[in-house]
């Protein structure tokens, strides 16, 4: 029984909340905080019971059929998003906003953050002594290009421009080797350039996520890269107000606010 294929004014109130919840969050596995677990049901519990080798069981859920469902307990379940999320899957987290004890009705939740390689910062979820840095990739239609890299879990956030703007392919190369990302963002016209987006498939083989043009426009990443640094103008870190670099970490940073749906205290500076 797949969830896009219910009536779902006859779910019960909670797996109504759950179905709203999912729609939002199609291309997520949604973890739905049931008191002590983070429950999955439907299709999504029976991917993960596969990935996790969870059992899968069945709930009452309104209609006539039972839902699949499969959980794993709230207090360790870091463990397995570290497996699901190596695994190349994005989870969202739906948490209880409202005490169950003193809620009348229904506990109000929301998805209060999205789980991906690029954004985990528990220490239990990443590898001692190697660094975390999701990458934004832009390339504007007149060929410039810009890389920046973040680390969410040190605050670092570094920007790199090419240093031969007419021929950028080797710089390019050279910044993503070092810093080896593990999740890449990028317009289409940087995904067009062929040697680099081979490199990334073979050597780095981490997430790449296409993100629209109308992610990285001028007016939108010049507000939003200076209220990050507290700025008034982009010109006072040393970017151009008009040119790919500040399209790059605008790009970057408001990826990461979709994603971690909260202020990015950590990343307070720019190299």
């Amino acid at each position: 029984m797949n969830l896009a294929d219910i009536e779902k004014d006859r779910l019960s109130p909670a797996m109504r909340q759950y179905a709203e919840m999912k729609e939002k969050y199609a291309d997520c596995i949604l973890f739905f905080r049931l008191g002590d677990f983070y429950e999955m049901f439907f299709e999504d519990a029976l991917l993960v019971s596969k990935e996790l080798e969870l059992t899968l069981i069945g709930k009452d859920c309104g209609l006539d059929e039972r839902a699949l469902m499969c959980g794993v307990p709230y207090r360790n379940a870091d463990l397995y998003l570290k497996r699901l999320v190596d695994r190349g899957y994005k989870i969202a987290i739906c948490e209880q906003l409202t005490d169950p004890a003193f809620s009348k009705g229904l506990v109000e939740r929301d998805v209060v953050r999205i789980v991906i390689p690029g954004t985990l910062i528990e220490s239990t979820l990443l590898d001692d002594g190697s660094n975390n840095y999701i990458c934004c990739m832009y390339r504007d239609d007149n060929g410039a290009c810009a890389l920046c890299f973040a680390d969410l879990s040190t605050g670092e956030m570094v920007l790199s421009l090419p240093s031969d703007p007419s021929d950028p392919t080797g710089d390019l190369i050279d910044l993503l080797s070092r810093y080896m990302p593990v999740e890449l963002i990028l317009n289409a016209n940087a995904m067009a350039q062929k040697p680099v987006m081979d490199f990334v498939k073979v050597r780095l083989q981490c997430a790449v996520m296409l993100r629209d043009d109308s992610c990285f426009l001028l007016e939108q990443s010049r507000t939003c890269i200076c209220e990050q640094f507290g700025v008034t103008s982009v010109a006072m870190l040393g970017i151009s107000e008009d040119g790919a670099d500040t399209c790059t970490v605008g790009g970057m940073l408001q990826y990461i606010h979709e994603m971690q749906k909260t202020e990015l205290r950590a990343l307070s500076r720019l190299k």
